[in-house]
């Protein structure tokens, strides 16, 4: 550095004595912003939304999400905890190609916005704006200060903050939580500019950018041009990319060239000239040139530390590999003598070679053995052997038995019809081991919520030729996959279908959920199970009992329920789309916002049940009994209620439009400003009669019984009302074109 005799006040660096931006320049920079992220939104949004309509609209077979689609879910689900009920299975497959789209597109603009303020310093937003970005020195910021702003300053940093304090603390899985925390993170991130001079926020200041504001014709520069002003307040003096520099018509002038600095100025004296040079040179090379020594006593470390770890990695793979097949020879001769054992004629021995199979160490290989034996195994007493040595083996013979299930139902099931009645029995013999095996692990994993597949296992209950039904009261069953299951005539009662997992937290990714979509449950007792969230989609409850059964938010569609008994059930938010329940028993269930579009609901009783804003759009509950049910501002338009008795029940708000209700008791019920418009009320009753005569409305009333009260009810455009059911309803103040004002 060479100076001479430089006044303290004639130091200058770029950047030096610029103003704070104006009032004005905030809201505009907001407004870019806003319109930049909505841009983003809105590119994602849109398609999202188009592929979310075709997935509510599918009525034909579901396909599952493609490869990256179900990726990106996959980890999105454990980033934000989300739950395994709220996860996408099935999809149209025209929602795969809208939902790629929304993945694609706000990428694609996104990295369209970073290269255009990369290199222009504008997006379009911003030049709507009258706003450009730059560097300290006016340039264009470049790609590398855009990454560090927008990537680490704006968003990563708030951001990943806001992530680690909720999933740190008591407010995780909350997404709400999240959501505020994240946006207290980036609203600090932009109050940060009030802590600057030069209100940079913080983005600014680490990316060493900064704002213009095009508006103002001294903060103008071109793509690719320095300026800064002298300290005396002269000229700019500017350089462009090329190296090129001016000097200011002033009395100060400044240059930048490459990493060099070069300040000249100039007073009113001509002996008074500074000259200053300041080098910058930064990087691991000067470093490494400034520091020999130390470069190479540090290089020398490391590779000795890689040495030397990699000679006792190496040692060690050696010696656990040659451990291990030690260990898998000695299990190899043990199992090769106990087979040699079994093939003797001596029962006992044969008997005592299977149980000792069970006690293997290494599990697989004798479960497999054991599993062709049971397969070919002609005696009762072996059988049985065989049955106690495979459950001995522990959860993990699981998987071996499911299929070896399958296979044994399939030869009971052409066996039974066959004349040899000893081969039959034999057979049923064989799969009644497999289920009582698989009867004995699923209680000793009871708890764990380990994923097991047992889709299409056979466990149902059976007495021809033997025997048999499956008793897991009170059992942990979360985490299997009981997919078209037969679990006919099942004991399951107090059991739980669902768990936190391992993290110990509800309503998280990894929830231990059990999928029984399309199993067959006819008969099965699940008084007071837990099946919160439950997949039950097709499955057959017929004659269930799910009386006090918990099934929040479980999801039914399509299942049949017929005659089922759910006395005090818990249904609420559940999904009973297009599912039967033709007889069934819902008395004082909790069906509050519960999804019955489409069901059928035949002679179903809901005796007290609460139905508050249950969606019975287009379902048919003919001749069913709803007296004293909750039905406030229930939505019930074009349901079928012909016949049906809602004495004492409460319907005010409710949505009745185009509903068919022939003959429907509505005496004692609260139909306050409920909608009847289109509505068949033909023979229907609002008054409580003695003797209603056929087809007729009114009787002798009984005064111990009000009459539905109707006040603000709206039957405008009701059907088929009779002269004396319009004179009663104008009477309480219903609301008809008829009624006198």
């Amino acid at each position: 550095m060479v100076s001479q005799s430089t006044p303290p006040q004639e130091q200058f660096s770029p950047g030096d004595h610029n103003p704070p931006p104006a009032r004005g320049v905030w809201w505009r920079r907001a407004g870019a912003w806003a319109v930049e992220v909505a841009l983003i939104a809105a590119s994602a949004g849109l398609p999202f939304a188009i592929g979310q309509s075709a997935r509510s609209a599918l009525d034909g077979p579901s396909v599952p999400l493609n490869p990256v689609l179900a990726g990106v879910e996959e980890t999105a689900a454990k980033t934000f905890a989300i739950p395994p009920h709220l996860r996408v299975t099935g999809v149209a497959p025209i929602t795969n190609l809208f939902w790629s789209g929304a993945l694609v597109l706000p990428i694609a603009l996104g990295g369209l916005q970073l290269f255009l303020v990369a290199t222009t310093g504008k997006t379009s937003p911003k030049a709507w704006f009258g706003l450009q970005l730059a560097d300290e020195r006016g340039r264009v910021p470049g790609m590398g200060r855009v990454l560090l702003r927008e990537g680490v300053g704006r968003w990563g940093l708030p951001l990943g903050t806001a992530y680690g304090i909720w999933r740190a603390s008591g407010a995780y899985p909350d997404l709400t939580i999240l959501i505020g925390l994240s946006a207290l993170g980036l609203l600090l991130e932009s109050g940060s500019a009030l802590l600057d001079p030069q209100r940079r926020p913080w983005r600014d200041r680490l990316a060493g950018t900064r704002v213009l504001d095009l508006q103002d014709p001294e903060a103008v520069t071109e793509p690719g041009v320095a300026g800064a002003r002298s300290p005396d307040g002269g000229a700019i003096a500017q350089i462009n990319q090329a190296n090129r520099w001016r000097r200011s018509a002033s009395t100060g002038a400044l240059a930048e060239r490459g990493g060099t600095t070069i300040a000249v100025n100039q007073s009113h004296e001509p002996a008074a000239m500074n000259l200053v040079l300041s080098p910058v040179q930064r990087g691991l090379w000067p470093w490494i040139q400034q520091h020999p020594g130390t470069a190479i006593a540090v290089a020398g470390s490391v590779v000795l530390v890689l040495v030397l770890g990699t000679l006792a990695a190496t040692q060690i793979y050696a010696q656990t590999q040659a451990d291990r097949r030690a260990e898998q020879q000695q299990q190899k001769d043990l199992l090769l003598d106990l087979v040699a054992k079994y093939s003797q004629n001596a029962p006992d021995q044969r008997r005592g070679s299977v149980l000792a199979l069970g006690a293997v160490k290494d599990p697989n290989p004798e479960i497999v053995l054991l599993l062709n034996l049971l397969g070919q195994e002609e005696s009762p007493q072996l059988i049985e052997a065989l049955q106690q040595s495979i459950a001995s083996a522990g959860p993990a013979a699981l998987p071996y038995l499911q299929r070896l299930n399958q296979t044994l139902k399939a030869d009971a099931d052409s066996l039974a019809v066959g004349p040899d009645r000893a081969e039959s029995l034999r057979a049923a013999l064989r799969l009644r081991a497999t289920q009582r095996a698989i009867a004995k692990l699923l209680r000793l994993r009871s708890g764990s919520g380990e994923p097991i597949d047992l889709s299409r296992v056979d466990l149902g209950q059976s007495s021809d030729p033997v025997q048999f039904t499956l008793v897991l009261d009170r059992a942990d069953l979360s985490g299997l996959n009981l997919r078209s299951a037969v679990l006919a005539g099942a004991n399951l009662r107090g059991s739980v279908f669902r768990s936190a997992g391992p993290d110990g937290r509800w309503n998280t990714f990894d929830d231990a959920l059990t999928d029984l979509s399309g199993a067959d449950l006819r008969g099965a007792d699940l008084t007071g199970a837990s099946l919160l969230t439950g997949r039950l989609d097709r499955a057959s409850l017929v004659r269930a009992a799910l009386n006090r059964a918990n099934l929040f938010g479980a999801s039914l569609v399509g299942a049949n329920l017929s005659s089922a008994k759910l006395l005090a059930a818990n249904l609420e938010t559940a999904l009973l789309d297009r599912a039967s329940l033709t007889g069934a028993d819902l008395g004082d269930a909790n069906l509050t916002d519960a999804s019955f579009h489409g069901a059928k609901l035949g002679q179903a009783r809901a005796v007290g049940a609460k139905l508050v804003q249950a969606d019975l759009t287009e379902a048919s509950w003919r001749g069913g009994d709803l007296s004293a049910a909750d039905l406030n501002r229930a939505n019930l338009q074009g349901a079928d209620l012909s016949a049906s008795r809602l004495v004492g029940a409460k319907l005010a708000g409710a949505k009745l439009q185009n509903a068919v209700l022939q003959g429907t008791d509505f005496s004692q019920a609260d139909l306050r400003g409920a909608n009847f418009e289109g509505a068949n009320l033909k023979g229907a009753i609002f008054v409580p009669t003695t003797a209603a005569p056929a087809g007729g409305f009114v009787g002798r009333a009984d005064s111990d019984k009000p009459s539905a009260l109707v006040k603000g009810a709206d039957f405008s455009q009701a059907k088929n009302l009779d002269p004396r059911q319009l004179a009663y309803l104008c009477s309480q103040g219903a609301t008809h074109p008829q009624c006198p004002q």
